[in-house]
């Protein structure tokens, strides 16, 4: 069976983030910006050739979990982001669903970002030394910056618009923002018959200032500056 642009997408995500297999994580956020990227141009493309409407909003799962961690939904809330999608939260009597909303391509994006952004994050805990409660404290730390430098990718790309690649043209600032606009609208037209279908994350609380202030620092060492060519290098701070 052929395989559809979108699927085609999805699959050089996979495999540019199995290019960083490290507990890395200016591999982790190279491999997560490099991505965003793509699906950026990819959502761009779609709407070039005025395809956009064949794609609507759906619902997907990003993780079931017993106890839902407020370290993941804080970073799936940016990952979603970017990936022009809406967090959900279903609460069950024993088990909730954390998901986002949005077309496929965009989900199968988030979910993939998600998971290995969520391995790379515990990996960097299991190195850390310190007992329970620091090494939490540590992934909220993380998380905190990983949120951030996200959203200050996503405005950099509505203020800066995206280069020229060997495979796209330029995309102004102004069409970056109207894309962005256009999916968030979208989304939210698919919530308006599911009340409470998006919820914030849980105020963190931090049991452990030394690991959070580690985490923070571990997401200052990573540079997200644009990268000029194809290397596979991460640039470090």
């Amino acid at each position: 069976m052929n395989k559809t642009n979108s699927q085609k997408t999805v699959e050089k995500i996979q495999k540019m983030l199995a290019l960083s297999q490290s507990s890395s994580e200016a591999e982790a956020l190279e491999a997560f910006k490099k991505a965003q990227d793509l699906m950026l141009r990819h959502n761009l493309s779609l709407t070039d050739l005025e395809r956009a409407s064949t794609q609507k909003p759906a619902k997907y799962v990003l993780y079931r979990s017993g106890k839902l961690r407020v370290w993941k939904n804080i970073l799936a809330v940016a990952i979603a982001e970017s990936n022009h999608c809406l967090c959900y939260l279903q609460r069950g009597t024993s088990i909730s669903v954390f998901g986002v909303i949005g077309r496929r391509v965009n989900a199968d994006a988030a979910r993939i970002q998600f998971e290995y952004l969520v391995n790379t994050i515990e990996n960097l805990a299991k190195e850390a030394q310190g007992d329970r409660r620091y090494k939490s404290s540590l992934k909220l730390g993380i998380t905190a910056t990983l949120h951030r430098r996200i959203a200050e990718l996503i405005e950099q790309q509505k203020e800066e618009g995206i280069c020229a690649d060997e495979n796209s043209p330029n995309s102004s600032a102004l069409v970056v923002r109207s894309l962005y606009e256009t999916l968030l609208q979208e989304n939210l037209r698919f919530t308006e018959e599911m009340p409470k279908v998006k919820q914030k994350p849980k105020k963190p609380v931090v049991t452990s200032p030394e690991g959070f202030l580690h985490g923070i620092e571990l997401g200052e060492d990573v540079s997200l500056g644009q990268q000029q060519d194809n290397s596979t290098t991460s640039p470090l701070s």
